[in-house]
């Protein structure tokens, strides 16, 4: 969600990753979703439901996602690499309009690459001008575009204490795979050098910890546990697939 006028613009609420995203101006699935580089399988259907008593102007974008090794995320135009119809619409309300999303890239993609194909409400001219704030939604859906056969391979590849702060545990990841993958797909535990544990089961905590849960083909990340005892500094991150 955004609030604008002729001088303010302002992201106030973004895309969240859910089967279905439901804002107060309108609903939209699937949220995530899987596509092939080439076929029948290189589109899919995001619909759009139109819930309130106005109509509802839309706009369609397209941007590439990926993230720098502390999980700080980047993107870049992808349009060229998608043809989405109709790229706007007006949806009158109660109705729900689809939207066809058609990976038109390279076909032969070497490993996975994501986007972010978000639905944006457009600004309603006001009668007379008036320079009213108006609230204005964003809802991003993830589209993965997946060759054959692709599989990530997620690896803990060390674990070290910084000597400036040694409060804080760093583990680095890599991706050695070609297929991304998601850390809220895995429990995290540290496992000490004399058979000492420690599980994270907070949420909130597991969310400080990973951040973006992204992690991309061929890419590094690293994660900064704090440290709540001595053995800790010697510990191992252990990473175990959730089923």
């Amino acid at each position: 969600m955004r609030i604008t006028n002729p001088l303010i613009t302002a992201i106030i609420a973004a895309a969240v990753l859910l089967p279905i995203a439901t804002s107060q101006a309108f609903e939209v699935q699937p949220m995530r979703y899987i596509l092939a580089p080439s076929g029948s399988d290189a589109q899919e259907t995001v619909r759009v439901r139109n819930p309130t008593r106005n109509p509802l102007p839309l706009e369609i974008t397209v941007r590439e996602r990926s993230a720098d090794e502390h999980g700080n995320p980047r993107e870049r135009s992808g349009e060229d690499d998608f043809l989405v119809f109709p790229p706007q619409a007006e949806i009158q309300p109660g109705e729900t309009q689809n939207f066809r999303v058609q990976y038109i890239g390279p076909p032969d993609l070497e490993q996975s690459k994501s986007y972010t194909v978000a639905i944006t409400q457009l600004p309603v001219e006001r009668p007379g001008g008036s320079t009213g704030v108006q609230v204005i939604f964003d809802v991003g859906t993830a589209a993965h575009v997946v060759p054959p056969g692709a599989e990530s391979d997620l690896v803990v590849a060390g674990t070290s204490v910084s000597d400036a702060d040694d409060s804080v545990l760093t583990a680095r990841l890599e991706n050695r795979g070609n297929l991304f993958a998601l850390l809220i797909d895995y429990r995290l535990e540290l496992a000490g050098p004399n058979g000492e544990t420690r599980s994270f089961e907070d949420e909130e905590e597991i969310e400080a910890i990973i951040g973006n849960p992204a992690i991309y083909p061929e890419t590094t990340r690293y994660l900064r546990i704090p440290i709540e005892e001595d053995w800790e500094r010697n510990a191992e991150l252990q990473l175990t697939a959730i089923e």
